[in-house]
């Protein structure tokens, strides 16, 4: 299946608390696995194994500022030094959700009145995907 920005969202919270965050409009999300050298003496060629995993992200939106929002409970979280849970939908079941500390947040401000924001999140933990199973054809169909 082919995933489409109009079918994504960016929510905060665990699974079935979980708020979408307000006027976002995307979102880079980078997993990555350290890989260490497994070495022995007479070998020719490099080894690796896996070694720990990572992910961050970034997140981009409009900025609103409002009580009770979802950026507001980012904001917050640099502030606090709080872990917030983030959830990074490709469509309503086909999803990534991880513990994250917020790094960053950078507001920019136009001419024209357009005020954009930015935050970037570090993993605090594992990330967890959640991929809905292929249903198995029936047989002879």
């Amino acid at each position: 299946m082919i995933y489409t920005g109009i079918t994504g969202a960016i929510k905060v919270g665990e699974e079935a608390s979980a708020k979408a965050m307000k006027h976002m409009s995307g979102f880079d999300l980078e997993i990555s696995a350290e890989l260490i050298e497994a070495l022995s003496l007479g070998d020719e060629w490099r080894n690796r194994v896996p070694g720990i995993k990572d992910w961050n992200a970034t997140l981009d939106g409009s900025a609103s500022f409002d009580s009770d929002t979802e950026q507001e409970t980012i904001l917050d979280a640099i502030y606090d030094g709080a872990i917030v849970t983030l959830g990074f939908y490709l469509n309503p079941t086909t999803y990534f959700e991880g513990p994250a500390y917020i790094e960053t947040c950078s507001v920019s401000v136009t001419a024209d009145g357009k005020a954009d924001i930015s935050f970037s999140a570090q993993g605090a933990g594992a990330l967890t995907k959640t991929v809905p199973a292929v249903p198995t054809p029936l047989p002879g169909a």
